[in-house]
């Protein structure tokens, strides 16, 4: 666990936060929200309170039943970065606009 982030483990799942303010979700080595239901679960990546991820999507929705949470076409997956959301279809793909914005 990264030592800027403070773990609640709670009966819906795990969050992490800021260690210096704990109304900011913060994880720099994963995701900072796990919450499983049932078949379900759900990972969020933030960093600095802002939905983020650089390698991959920062929001996924799984079923354990059917989908692999290592194959990146199963399940729901949404692409943020810097709190921003881009619309990806593939991890390379986001990969690709978020190098073509360092650009502009």
């Amino acid at each position: 666990m990264s030592n800027n982030s403070y773990k609640v483990k709670t009966s819906i799942g795990e969050f992490w936060y800021k260690r210096d303010d704990l109304n900011v979700l913060h994880r720099e080595d994963g995701p900072a929200v796990i919450k499983i239901s049932g078949n379900n679960r759900t990972t969020i990546y933030y960093l600095n309170g802002r939905r983020h991820r650089a390698d991959g999507p920062a929001y996924c929705e799984f079923n354990k039943e059917f989908d692999d949470p290592d194959n990146d076409d199963d399940g729901y997956h949404e692409y943020w970065y810097h709190g921003v959301l881009y619309f990806a279809n593939s991890v390379q793909d986001f990969k690709l606009q978020t190098s073509l914005k360092a650009f502009k």
